[in-house]
């Protein structure tokens, strides 16, 4: 008879007031073991260690420093505190040597009467106004498509240019960086 039998059921012996399960948010490889079985523990005593070197890197990044690539003078620094910076924001930072340069950008039909070392007097290209002085002191030899445009109608935009660097006979610290400026061969 089934009444008289003893009560058979199963079960499993487990910690008082219940297990708390520890695991891994993610999946990781184990790199040390700091507790073993067995072992009393305490709260907030580290167990396992796991791989964390993604994180820790994570971490690095997460304390973003932009910083000067170079020894120079900065400048432009066109961004404010809370404002968002994004990777296509690279010309609001600006550092550059000291001294400042003139880009030239030279219709072929120029280029065999450029040479180095020609002297230039160099102009504000809106006003006409006396910025300097400078001499050229590179040519490229690649010659392709101008990235800027002017206002006179009478640019030639199919035409192929070259570039020419013009150096400053002295420094000039008042002229603004982007500046386009007009260079007149000295005669």
């Amino acid at each position: 008879m089934l009444a008289e039998r003893p009560l058979r059921v199963f079960g499993r012996v487990e910690p008082l007031n219940r297990e708390v399960f520890v695991g891994s948010l993610q999946s990781k490889r184990v790199v040390n073991m700091l507790a073993g079985e067995g072992q009393m523990v305490s709260e907030g005593q580290v167990l396992v260690e796991l791989e964390s070197e993604l994180e820790q890197q994570a971490v690095e990044v997460a304390q973003l420093k932009l910083v000067s690539p170079i020894d120079g003078l900065l400048y432009k620094l066109d961004i404010r505190r809370g404002e968002l910076i994004t990777p296509q924001d690279y010309r609001r930072i600006v550092v550059g040597e000291k001294h400042r340069q003139v880009r030239i950008f030279v219709e072929t039909f120029w280029l065999g009467k450029l040479r180095s070392a020609d002297s230039f007097i160099v102009k504000d290209a809106e006003t006409l106004e006396l910025i300097g002085e400078g001499t050229i002191s590179e040519i490229s030899e690649f010659v392709g498509a101008r990235d800027f445009h002017s206002e006179d109608s009478l640019e030639r935009l199919d035409t192929s240019y070259a570039q020419a660097i013009l150096h400053f006979s002295k420094e000039l610290s008042d002229v603004p960086l982007g500046k386009l400026v007009l260079c007149e061969r000295k005669l």
